[in-house]
């Protein structure tokens, strides 16, 4: 017998428990075009036959079945009502309900009711007209969003759609182009997270000067869920321990657990940074934990930092900054020392092991891994500042160091007036002493110059209002990209960023690209030809002046950058390409589409001039580029030679405004010359 009112138990398909009413039939019936009363007493004669625990499917079967006692037409009705069922987003099989499409709709739209309900009845129309036994969630999303677009609702289309990518896609990413299962997880969510960002996080200005290709939003995928790239400051670690999720380590004793701590530093920033991080100062930081070991011992110190970092998940984004022993303006700090304690031991006191795990480093890059191979990660910067000169085994240092950066590896090499650029980023207690060195990037969004030249006709004043038009857009994305990191840390999503979000200096850059192709499309010269340089300088100085001055409006920290990132060069030639055609200035195979503009200031590799004339005429945009600018010197041979690259890095940083180069192999003849720096 069975039992009636709310003390009965529905099991959904879902395998969800809900309270059984009988309205629920009532409606049911309804829906499937049968009459209000008649459905009233099938619905109450259900109440009396099913009993607690029923599921959803029994409780349909038994309405047929009063259905075809009562009314056999009717019964035949509901019975084509419910012939069409939904394999659900939640992996469960549940008879179609039109309903559901109307309260997902209020839910994600705030569509009114009553335009809801007249979408939902069309879609159901269109679905019941395919005639299929089993239809999708995507399916019935996508015809909703057809009837949404119908009826000029696109804003709505745009919330209600879905996220994901075509199973084609997926197929090849399983099927051979991914190199791992884990790099499969990565581009699966990462094509998701895109889509979110331009349906959902950005509007509609912003989203389509990034696919049209006005400018270029850098790590799509992580705008609404992390920032950037980040400096860490590793002495509050190894002062304290890492603390990630239920787990906590404590202050490292000894060297091994030194360089632990560092790795864990890096794993527990992997959910708050989606570029890169850095471990600066890294040979300081641990000079004491290798106090009293052997030259063997910290080698072996130093082999393990490089291949523990090298390991993880994804390497390629992991940065070491390294010091030919303990710079000026750290010598004076107190020390951490093995066990997290800080005492009145300073970094100066340490100044010989600093400089001996700088060398185990430089060497170790040199050598390679354990077959001799080059280690592509992680990146190194060396630092070359004046007060090294004169230390003792600075020569070996600098040898080692240009060895392993002539191995293919991308490899820095920072300026005296470069590495000085740094102190920008520290933070200082109220009594002078140096409190934090962390700095972050938390957005950087890139302008296509050449597309502004396109666009301007050869009119000079054009040119300048729409860079400024477009430097406007990019300071409008990071501003968003600010708010949306605020939120996210507030909630405690980010936990390495909120530990250091009050005390590291935290930047938002615009970047730029194809400066050469810019100014031949305008000029019909390239930068390192006639008047161009100068134009390309006041381009410059002017996206330079315009950053500056809305930094100093908003009170954040907004700078001109040159990213090292290849490809914006290569997606927004690609798009102008499409939309450009006649008036395209890029390098590349344009019968392939394989086409690319030169990066940020650089003049055209295979440009016919001195070493020299290349490097002073890029090392003038430097200066202006405060979030970061490298340069590339091209080494045509596979052995150059080591001591000629160490005089040449030399000369760069003396006769030069260079902050950053690395050396690259290729095959073009012009400017490979390392020997000819006048």
């Amino acid at each position: 017998m069975g039992v009636t009112g709310t003390r009965i138990r529905i099991v959904k398909a879902s395998g969800e428990i809900e309270a059984f009413d009988p309205n629920m039939v009532t409606n049911d019936c309804v829906n499937a075009g049968i009459d209000f009363w008649t459905a009233v007493e099938v619905a109450q004669e259900v109440a009396k036959r099913i009993r607690d625990g029923v599921s959803t499917r029994e409780i349909q079967q038994e309405t047929l079945r009063v259905l075809y006692a009562m009314n056999p037409e009717a019964a035949e009705r509901y019975k084509r009502y419910h012939s069409m069922y939904v394999r659900t987003s939640r992996n469960t099989i549940e008879a179609f309900d039109r309903k559901k499409i109307v309260e997902s709709l209020i839910l994600e739209t705030s569509l009114p009711r009553e335009i809801a309900e007249n979408i939902a009845r069309e879609a159901e129309a269109e679905l019941r007209r395919l005639k299929l036994e089993f239809i999708s969630a995507p399916l019935i999303r996508e015809v909703v969003n057809v009837k949404l677009l119908e009826h000029g609702f696109e804003e709505a289309r745009a919330s209600y759609t879905r996220l994901g990518m075509p199973v084609y896609d997926a197929s090849r990413l399983v099927e051979g182009e991914a190199k791992s299962a884990e790099a499969v997880h990565r581009a699966m969510a990462a094509n998701v997270l895109k889509e979110f960002a331009l349906l959902k996080v950005l509007p509609l200005t912003l989203a389509d000067a990034h696919m049209k290709g006005d400018l270029h939003i850098h790590a799509l995928e992580a705008f609404a869920t992390k920032a950037g790239t980040f400096v860490h400051d590793l002495r509050p670690y190894l002062t304290a321990g890492v603390r990630s999720g239920s787990s906590a380590t404590p202050p490292a004793e000894h060297a091994v657990e030194a360089v632990l701590t560092a790795i864990n530093a890096l794993r527990h920033g992997d959910g708050s940074f989606s570029t890169s991080q850095c471990l600066d100062y890294i040979n300081v930081w641990l000079a004491p934990y290798v106090s009293g070991m052997s030259s063997a011992e910290i080698e072996r110190v130093a082999r393990m930092l490089i291949y523990e970092v090298s390991q993880l998940g994804n390497g390629e984004r992991y940065e070491l900054g390294v010091e030919y022993g303990v710079p000026e303006f750290l010598a004076s700090e107190s020390a951490t020392l093995p066990g997290g304690d800080v005492g009145d031991s300073a970094y100066g006191d340490f100044e010989e092991e600093a400089r001996a795990l700088a060398l185990a480093l430089a060497e170790a890059f040199a050598s390679g891994d354990y077959f001799a191979r080059p280690f592509l990660c992680p990146k190194v910067y060396f630092r070359l500042r004046k007060e090294y000169v004169k230390k003792e085994g600075y020569d070996a240092y600098l040898h080692a160091a240009h060895l392993a950066a002539s191995s293919g590896a991308s490899h820095c090499f920072a300026a005296p007036h470069g590495t000085e650029l740094q102190i920008a980023n520290y933070s200082f207690s109220a009594d002078g002493s140096l409190h934090q060195l962390s700095a972050g990037m938390l957005q950087v969004v890139t302008l296509n110059l050449p597309r502004i030249a396109y666009q301007s006709d050869g009119r000079e004043r054009k040119l300048f209002e729409l860079l400024e038009e477009r430097v406007r857009l990019a300071i409008d994305a990071l501003l968003l990209k600010k708010e949306v990191i605020d939120r996210r840390v507030m909630t405690g999503m980010l936990p390495v960023l909120s530990d250091n979000y009050s005390s590291a200096r935290i930047l938002l850059g615009v970047g730029y690209v194809g400066l050469n192709e810019m100014l031949t499309a305008h000029l019909g010269e390239e930068l390192h030809e006639g008047e161009a340089a100068k134009l390309g300088e006041r381009v410059v100085r002017y996206m330079y002046a315009l950053v500056e001055q809305f930094s100093r409006d908003t009170g954040l920290s907004i700078v001109l950058t040159q990213a090292m990132d290849e490809n914006p060069a290569m997606r927004l030639a690609k798009l102008d390409h499409g939309m450009f055609a006649d008036r395209l200035v890029a390098r590349g195979n344009r019968r392939e589409g394989s086409v690319y503009y030169t990066h940020a200031s650089w003049v055209r590799a295979d440009a016919e001039l001195p070493l020299h004339r290349r490097l002073s005429i890029e090392g003038e945009f430097h200066p202006l580029c405060r979030g970061g600018a490298v340069s590339r010197i091209l080494i045509g041979e596979a052995s150059p030679d080591v001591t000629a690259l160490v005089e040449l890095s030399q000369k760069v940083a003396e006769h030069t405004k260079l902050r950053f180069w690395s050396y690259y192999h290729g095959d073009i003849g012009s400017g490979c010359d390392i020997g000819g720096f006048g």
